[in-house]
């Protein structure tokens, strides 16, 4: 029982409603792991405290769209092409003009790394540009 515990602590801690919006725009998961109140009370309320109440209105109304496949989304074929894009690329060539705030919306979530890793290599190359400038003023001072 002590270890569900941490494991859940551990997961309250990692846990962003970014996440939970990522795994809904990514057309190929499409949401299958988010829980039936978890776009009411995570993606909304985040999605509110972003964007405008105009924008988040919109939002809203192509989410329920896209959950239901219905309208613009309903089409086998935009469903079937996923296999061939990414879920950005998806997004963008399929739907930039009629959602742009969606889109937006897809591509700032769908962009964000989904381990430390790159996180960890930027703060690396950010260190070492730090020691060459360091090292290059110390050189300059010196003259």
């Amino acid at each position: 029982m002590k270890v569900h515990g941490l494991i859940d602590n551990r997961f309250e801690f990692a846990f962003h409603p970014a996440m939970a919006i990522a795994n809904l725009l990514d057309p190929n998961f499409h949401g299958k792991s988010l829980g039936p109140t978890d776009f009411e009370t995570i993606i909304i309320p985040y999605i509110e405290k972003v964007y405008t109440f105009e924008e988040t209105a919109h939002i809203y109304r192509v989410m329920q769209k896209y959950i239901a496949k219905t309208d613009e989304f309903s089409e086998a074929l935009l469903w079937a092409s996923i296999e061939y894009s990414s879920p950005i690329s998806w997004w963008k060539s399929n739907f930039t003009h009629k959602f742009p705030v969606v889109v937006e919306l897809a591509c700032r979530v769908l962009s964000i790394p989904t381990s430390s890793a790159a996180a960890e290599r930027n703060w690396s190359n950010f260190g070492f540009i730090h020691k060459v400038k360091e090292n290059n003023w110390f050189e300059e001072d010196e003259v």
